[in-house]
């Protein structure tokens, strides 16, 4: 079994490719969009999909600030 580290690591390699993917997309929608090819509802669904991997992209990063903080220095809990 892998270190929570490295875990973490590998989700956000993979989260951080998630989300240049969605970027792409989402400027790809809205050239085609402002080409007068696509809908508005398909930029609209790029955005969608954009902003959750960026939301997921930073429950990684506060997940891992969470691991790397000794569980005995966590005051707050």
């Amino acid at each position: 079994m892998s270190p929570p580290c490295a875990s973490l690591e590998n989700e956000t390699q993979q989260q951080q490719r998630a989300l240049a993917s969605s970027q792409e997309s989402l400027q790809l929608f809205t050239n085609r969009y402002k080409g007068g090819v696509d809908t508005y509802l398909q930029v609209i669904t790029a955005q969608t999909i954009e902003l959750a991997n960026e939301r997921n992209a930073i429950d990684i990063l506060r997940r891992r600030l969470d691991a790397s903080v000794p569980p005995d220095s966590r005051h707050w809990e």
